[in-house]
């Protein structure tokens, strides 16, 4: 999910058209960033330390979420899409 969130292409087509601030822009994908490489990092430790383990598994929770709310997103734009097409082939076969 962050490599979905923090990839460059994705990044910028999400919020494409949309006022926002930059700054908050690049703070979300410097934490987004650092979230993977701490997650990385907490994979090795987590057999050592339980804390790792527990940190790391919250975040994975929390990744889930975010990716079931992506894939929600993603759901309902294909809707959207379809049914604007499906308008269009009506609106052409009544003329």
């Amino acid at each position: 999910m962050v490599d979905k969130l923090a990839s460059p292409k994705v990044f910028r087509l999400f919020f494409f058209g949309r006022k926002l601030d930059k700054k908050l822009l690049g703070n979300l994908h410097i934490t987004l960033h650092s979230i993977n490489a701490l997650a990385g990092d907490a994979e090795q430790k987590q057999f050592k330390n339980p804390r790792y383990k527990t940190w790391l598994f919250d975040v994975k929770e929390v990744m889930f979420d975010a990716e079931d709310l992506w894939d929600k997103r993603d759901y309902q734009l294909t809707r959207c899409e379809v049914e604007a097409e499906s308008q269009i082939l009506t609106f052409i076969l009544i003329i």
